[in-house]
């Protein structure tokens, strides 16, 4: 019998059902395209319009065929996309990178256990040099913690740090930002530098958010919180540079420090259903709550952007189903249909292609929708 802690498959594939890998972390600044403040500050707010009949959408063509495969046959989540290469966990235990033109699909790392009812490696994050991951373990729990491995493979990982209470709490989703890593466990948000040593806690309370990704923007950490026990997400933001944490209602920090209580900056509570977007964008960064989505530059308060109509909602995926921000257009995943709407401009989306997605990514060409072990490529 599994271990109750211990995160198994069929969890797993209840997630990226409502949430498209919301566990994942998602890149910081580097790599992400333009993060100006304000850049679209003068950019007119969408109007609600009636929700309309959308005519019917074509398959994702002319790449309906896989465009990559896992080269483990696993599920692909976690995917991401850094200069030319995509990186994903296959199968919940492996490291894999690919060129975005379809070639050189490649296995990094393997961690232990081959169980496929456990997920081993919980979420990936990337600079210029390495893979940083989380490894939740395969029946190997005392060796829970966060890892390092160079892109190029072909290495053992480096322990960075062990899980504070191996038996009990799992490390999920990670960011990293210069020298700096931050990641969850559990309800605790904590940070260790990239080179190992002593574990700060930012968040110690967090509760149990529908999203637990982590997004770096310009010197803030942002994530969810489920703040007591009325089942509603924010979205709150920390300095990077904060003083250690503690619970909203908590006392003194470690050290003797002032705590700095975590800012929120969401403006409609969601019931289990805020998703943040897959990345940055254009300097904003975005949410969905129902099925509206909202944006801060993180100078200005939070603005609503658009409402995508009233069939749109959480049991459905909702707009936090691969909520992609890409160059002013907002790109999502309902119902096995891909949306499309361009910020500042009214309108509830339009269908542009049939399909599911489990993650989605995108360059300035394609983008590339992971769905069980393949990704397809699609033309914006």
């Amino acid at each position: 019998m599994m271990a109750s802690h211990t995160k198994i498959v069929g969890t797993v594939f209840i997630l990226l059902a409502f949430a498209c890998s919301s566990k994942r972390s998602t890149n910081p600044d580097a790599g992400m395209g333009p993060d100006t403040p304000g850049a679209l500050a003068d950019t007119p707010v969408a109007k609600d319009v009636p929700a309309k009949d959308v005519a019917p959408a074509p398959d994702l063509s002319p790449d309906s065929a896989p465009f990559l495969a896992d080269p483990g046959s696993g599920v692909i989540t976690g995917l991401q996309i850094q200069e030319t290469d995509l990186y994903w966990i296959g199968g919940y235990h492996r490291i894999v990178k690919a060129a975005s033109d379809g070639t050189a699909a490649t296995t990094l790392y393997t961690a232990p256990g081959k169980n496929t009812g456990y997920v081993a490696i919980e979420g990936i994050a990337l600079d210029a040099s390495n893979v940083y991951f989380t490894y939740a373990g395969d029946s190997d729990y005392a060796n829970r913690g966060v890892y390092k491995l160079p892109l190029a493979g072909a290495s053992t990982p480096i322990k960075l740090t062990s899980t504070q209470n191996p038996n009990v709490t799992i490390p999920d989703a990670i960011a990293v930002s210069g020298a700096d890593i931050y990641y969850s466990e559990s309800s605790a948000i904590l940070h260790v530098k990239t080179s190992g040593g002593t574990v700060t806690t930012m968040v110690q309370d967090r509760g149990n958010p529908n999203d637990s990704r982590l997004v770096i923007k310009q010197g803030y950490l942002y994530f969810t919180m489920l703040v007591g026990s009325s089942g509603r997400d924010d979205v709150y933001r920390l300095p990077l540079g904060a003083a250690t944490s503690v619970p909203m209602d908590a006392g003194s920090a470690d050290g003797g420090e002032s705590p700095m209580a975590p800012e929120k900056v969401s403006l409609v509570p969601g019931n289990y259903s805020i998703q943040l977007g897959q990345r940055l964008d254009q300097g904003f960064l975005y949410w969905g709550v129902f099925n509206t989505v909202y944006r801060t530059d993180g100078n200005s308060p939070a603005a609503e952007v658009f409402t995508a109509g009233s069939s749109l909602q959480p049991t459905e995926t909702g707009l936090g189903g691969c909520l992609l921000p890409y160059d002013g257009i907002m790109y999502w995943s309902r119902a096995g249909r891909l949306f499309k709407q361009t910020v500042g401009v009214a309108g509830n989306g339009t269908a542009f292609a049939n399909g599911g997605t489990g993650d989605m990514v995108a360059d300035a060409n394609f983008l590339y929708l992971a769905s069980g072990a393949t990704i397809t490529r699609l033309a914006h």
